[in-house]
């Protein structure tokens, strides 16, 4: 399972450059038909893009490590970085999810959330639009009863590890 955006690399390069330079780093890094597909992909996005939308920064950025993933053959399973995810729970922005389940529709792969907050993340989701039957949440948080229940009877998957 390969996990986006890499955030650890982000965070590095942000030292040197800005989000914009981040961003030209990662398009210069794509094939041209990568680069056509994303900005075909994009268009619906443009006026969010001009007015510097949260969400769509982060499925920007998301995508194109997904598309360099395509172009590497490593595009199978693919997980919302947990940060992320998180972040998204906190500030109850379900559009970073439902861009990201998009993403996973547009380009074929299996989707995966990474969290430590599976009853908040279940929440959440609950308001989101076409929420894929091969979507994994990914967890390392002990759980109450209640979302014990739940995860046994959702159609969802969940996978719990010791650390994310």
């Amino acid at each position: 399972m390969m996990i986006v955006p890499n955030v650890e690399a982000v965070a590095r390069e942000m030292t040197t450059t800005s989000q914009v330079g981040v961003i030209i780093k990662r398009v210069k890094q794509l094939g041209i038909w990568s680069l056509m597909k994303m900005g075909v992909n994009n268009i619906p996005y443009l006026h969010k893009i001009a007015k510097k939308d949260f969400a769509v920064g982060i499925k920007i950025l998301t995508e194109l490590e997904i598309l360099k993933l395509r172009e590497l053959g490593k595009a199978k399973n693919i997980a919302l970085h947990q940060q992320m995810v998180d972040m998204a729970v906190a500030l109850k922005n379900r559009r970073v999810i439902e861009y990201f389940l998009i993403l996973a529709k547009n380009y074929g792969f299996n989707p995966y959330l990474l969290t430590f907050n599976a009853g908040p993340l279940i929440k959440l989701l609950s308001a989101v639009r076409h929420v894929p039957s091969n979507l994994v949440v990914v967890t390392s948080e002990a759980h109450d009863e209640g979302i014990k229940r739940y995860m046994k009877i959702s159609h969802l998957h969940f996978i719990h590890v010791e650390t994310l």
